[in-house]
């Protein structure tokens, strides 16, 4: 049975390496950049979507009084309370099938304790949202799971540069990982084999924490 699944955000180049990820394991992906539009491409598939990947990036200079108070709310519509609406959006198919995998790209920012980062907050906040999806979606087939990620080669063009290069010393590898490692791994956790992983906060970081 083929399965449908839908990127939000990330880059080309994301979405050029886990095209082929899926297809091995007879996953087609469409693949979107703008979050905005999410909700409009799942309602056209007569909520279809099996597989979410939220790879939309939170950027890592938001920072408490560089950004004045008042965007703070439009801040974090974009990022957190649109990736809720999102993950509603795809719920309706996923639970009328009894099947669903969401895995949500976040920030290391959160983990390491930058607390003056607004990539922080909507970080920390979408990893609890996907506690909190994946301790209910578990009943009806539906996982749902946070990736962590470290330093990755050629970030800024991949993901809007979600890790600032300021951690770079913290990790533990000497090359940080590609873009097409996150592929697989985002591929490799949102497929049916990995039905029994759920609720989880994954670091894919190399050790970094």
């Amino acid at each position: 049975m083929t399965r449908r699944a839908l990127c939000v955000g990330g880059s080309p180049e994301l979405h050029a390496h886990l095209e082929p990820a899926y297809a091995a394991v007879d996953v087609t992906l469409r693949a979107i950049l703008d979050p905005a539009a999410a909700l409009d491409e799942i309602r056209a598939s007569d909520h279809g979507i099996d597989i979410l990947v939220w790879a939309v990036a939170e950027p890592s200079d938001a920072r408490f009084g560089t950004i004045p108070r008042a965007e703070y709310r439009a801040y974090f519509d974009r990022t957190v309370h649109s990736a809720l609406r999102t993950i509603q959006g795809v719920l309706v198919g996923m639970e009328r099938r009894r099947f669903g995998r969401i895995l949500a790209l976040t920030n290391l920012n959160a983990r390491l304790g930058d607390e003056d980062v607004l990539a922080s907050m909507a970080s920390g906040a979408t990893q609890i949202l996907i506690k909190s999806v994946a301790r209910e979606g578990a009943r009806r087939g539906i996982t749902a799971n946070a990736l962590v990620l470290g330093m990755v080669s050629d970030w800024e063009a991949a993901t809007s540069k979600i890790v600032h290069p300021f951690y770079e010393f913290l990790f533990p590898f000497r090359e940080p990982f590609g873009v097409a490692d996150v592929a697989r791994a985002v591929a490799e956790l949102t497929t049916s084999a990995s039905g029994k992983i759920n609720g989880q906060v994954i670091h894919f970081d190399g050790g970094t924490l």
